[in-house]
């Protein structure tokens, strides 16, 4: 008589007799950060480079998703689009470009990583923007300097940024951004603003260059050369045209402000005389980043 055999037994016996799957390969997706000093992470009294911006808060958050094991940071703090493709940023010689430049080195970095190559973002502008504050380049205004030469410039520069980045790394998802106000802060010391009522009267600086970022992202300069890509709402995510809460906001998620008390005055972080404000965001402000890009990124099915 033929013995049953139990469950348990022809469980085992189908277990032992599975094929053995080798073991997952690791990740070893590439994440590359391009742009200034808020892709490097700067902050006051700070290393040129830190861990804390929204590039390192990104490529923690995204890395499951995208397979990620490598953050190749390239922001240079000071960066404008002109020295993005030229050479020249401030804090290059700190950061050592191969090439001299960050789109060269960005070029460098796109071949080495080949097909692992999944993600590219990049914020530039404001430096081009903030140039003209401190040297109007032969025009008559501040207004003249922007119209007619910053904006011009970036324009031009960035189309042929995403040109280049998109004909060497096709198919890449590339998400770029608009930027916060941080000279906003200036409405709690108008006395020592630059001249009076620069708080209020940055927000048209500041709505002119995400105009134009918006126009080159999507690729309305340069006769077709770029594919239009996500843009990151960052003045949104700070609430920069909402008056109910802009200043506020301000205060909490960049270094322009700190408390007195029940008051928000400008930062004085420094010993020389007079408010010492950094436009560089807080831990929160970098985190606050990392969470507008994840939402776009969504939306936009990248992760």
């Amino acid at each position: 008589m033929r013995r049953r055999l139990s469950i348990l037994t022809v469980l085992v016996m189908v277990v032992a007799l599975m094929p053995v799957s080798a073991s997952a390969d690791p990740p070893s997706g590439v994440y590359i950060s391009l742009g200034d000093s808020l892709a490097a992470g700067t902050q006051a009294n700070d290393a040129v480079v830190t861990d804390d911006s929204y590039t390192d808060v990104l490529f923690q958050r995204v890395a499951d998703d995208l397979g990620l094991s490598t953050h190749v940071k390239l922001g240079c703090p000071g960066e404008t689009s002109t020295t993005f493709l030229t050479g020249g940023c401030p804090a290059a010689a700190a950061l050592g470009y191969t090439t001299g430049n960050q789109l060269g080195d960005a070029l460098l970095e796109i071949a080495a990583a080949g097909a692992e190559l999944q993600l590219i973002t990049i914020d530039l502008g404001a430096n081009d923007v903030l140039g003209c504050l401190s040297n109007l380049q032969g025009q008559p205004t501040l207004e003249d300097c922007l119209t007619n030469v910053a904006l011009p410039t970036l324009a031009g520069n960035l189309t042929t940024i995403l040109a280049t980045l998109q004909a060497v790394a096709p198919g890449v998802p590339i998400v770029g951004m608009n930027y916060y106000n941080p000279l906003l802060a200036w409405v709690l010391d108008d006395a020592n603003a630059p001249f009076p009522g620069f708080g209020l009267a940055s927000q048209n600086l500041v709505l002119g260059l995400n105009n134009v970022l918006h126009l080159a992202y999507g690729g309305a300069f340069g006769g077709g050369a770029v594919t239009p890509v996500p843009v990151v709402d960052i003045a949104g995510a700070f609430h920069t045209f909402d008056a109910t809460r802009n200043v506020k906001d301000v205060c909490r998620f960049t270094l322009m402000c700190e408390r007195d008390g029940a008051d928000l005055v400008m930062s004085d972080w420094d010993p020389d005389p007079g408010p010492q404000p950094d436009i560089h965001p807080t831990d929160m402000g970098y985190r606050q980043m990392a969470w507008a890009f994840m939402q776009t990124m969504e939306t936009a099915g990248i992760v």
